[in-house]
């Protein structure tokens, strides 16, 4: 939300080059994301997780890094800031509104993939589940760039 609010987007404004890099690295990730979606192991029900799973450090750090985040805040932030006299008030209150819907959709999210858990412990199913979002993933970033 700061980044947003400080104007980096009038960086990529200004240095358009910069805003290339950034998407371009933004695609690399998200294709990165989609190759271990798609390529993941599937797990047994009831087996333990690998060592290497990725705990609370590591969502943390995501999140945190998340380009999708930040280009929805770019967004947000650019074309629908809330309409009061004083503008430091309204990002104030913006970005509290921004704030607790990120905490409504992410609730939401952990239950529908806490409700959908079962489908990842089928073989069959969770290759198919997993190609499938990892198909998404690279069909939305292609359309994006082009």
């Amino acid at each position: 939300m700061a980044g947003a609010v400080f104007g980096v987007a009038a960086l990529f404004v200004r240095w358009p080059e910069a805003r290339w890099v950034i998407q371009s690295l933004g695609a690399a990730y998200l294709l990165y994301v989609a190759y271990r979606i798609a390529t993941a192991p599937i797990l047994a029900k009831g087996a333990a997780a690998p060592h290497n799973t990725p705990g609370f450090r590591d969502g943390f750090i995501l999140n945190l890094l998340n380009p999708k985040a930040y280009a929805a805040f770019f967004v947000l932030f650019s074309q629908f800031l809330l309409p009061f006299d004083n503008i430091a008030f309204s990002y104030s209150i913006t970005s509290l509104v921004v704030a607790i819907l990120m905490v409504l959709i992410d609730s939401i999210w952990l239950v529908v993939g806490s409700t959908i858990n079962a489908i990842f412990t089928h073989p069959r199913t969770a290759r198919a589940t997993r190609v499938l979002f990892a198909l998404s993933i690279v069909v939305a970033t292609v359309w994006a760039l082009l």
